[in-house]
């Protein structure tokens, strides 16, 4: 899920203290602490009483869009599928046969109607035990990588239990808390410079949004970038410093 807003400043603030000192004590400089984040990420979970057939995909690997990431043993919704359609299939047989009779004057308008509505409940059935085994397999809803899984083959799992966290790698967004005496100047475009703790690097990129409320309490705002596209060897949970240079007075 994306943080937007309060929403991300409270995040922030609240997961890590450092955040928290940096708008504090730095309210007069032109630094802040931040931390990277993925632009989309999910917690996948199944819709069904299942038992998981294959997760093909470990910790860590890649896959692409529309990939199978989870897939499940739906022998059962299947056969439910097949019978459905069976039903469906003598259904349109047998209202063949009574149009038939209705047009040689041997059925009248009643029957007619009464095996034209048993093709059309047969016709929901099918569309019902439908809807179980589209839901057999969980595909990539984004390409990127897995980041846990949280269930392994084989086991019977509960409709809503989650399975797999991925998140897309492609674009990893730059979130600051910033005083929010800044906003004199700071506005999406403004480029910064992102020193990343882990790897020791500083890499540019540029602001993209602001929160749309200022914490009261710490004098704060949300501020959300992206760095260059460039900028490899960076991947999210990573932290760092960004500076700003404010135009002159």
């Amino acid at each position: 899920m994306r943080l937007r807003g309060t929403v991300l400043a409270a995040a922030l603030l609240a997961a890590s203290p450092v955040f928290a000192q940096s708008v504090g004590a730095q309210s007069g400089g032109t630094s802040v602490r931040a931390m990277l984040a993925p632009v989309n990420e999910a917690v996948l979970a199944g819709e069904l009483a299942a038992r998981i057939e294959a997760l093909p995909f470990q910790n860590g690997e890649r896959f692409k869009k529309g990939d199978t990431l989870v897939s499940f043993d739906c022998a059962a919704y299947r056969a439910a599928l097949a019978e459905a359609r069976a039903s469906l299939k003598a259904a349109d047989q047998s209202v063949a046969n009574v149009r038939e009779l209705a047009r040689l004057k041997s059925a009248g308008q009643l029957e007619l109607q009464l095996a034209e509505s048993e093709v059309e409940k047969q016709r929901a059935r099918v569309d019902s035990a439908r809807v179980p085994v589209d839901r057999c397999v969980i595909r990539a809803p984004f390409s990127g990588r897995v980041v846990e899984r949280r269930a392994q083959p084989h086991e019977s799992v509960p409709p809503g239990q989650p399975l797999l966290a991925i998140l897309d790698d492609s674009q990893i967004e730059v979130r600051m808390v910033a005083p929010s005496g800044w906003l004199k100047w700071l506005k999406p475009g403004v480029t910064f410079g992102l020193k990343v703790d882990e790897t020791g690097l500083t890499y540019n990129g540029k602001v993209t949004r602001l929160g749309a409320r200022i914490d009261a309490v710490s004098q704060s705002v949300a501020v959300v970038g992206l760095l260059d596209k460039h900028s490899e060897g960076v991947i999210a949970g990573m932290s760092g410093s960004a500076t700003f240079t404010p135009p002159p007075q």
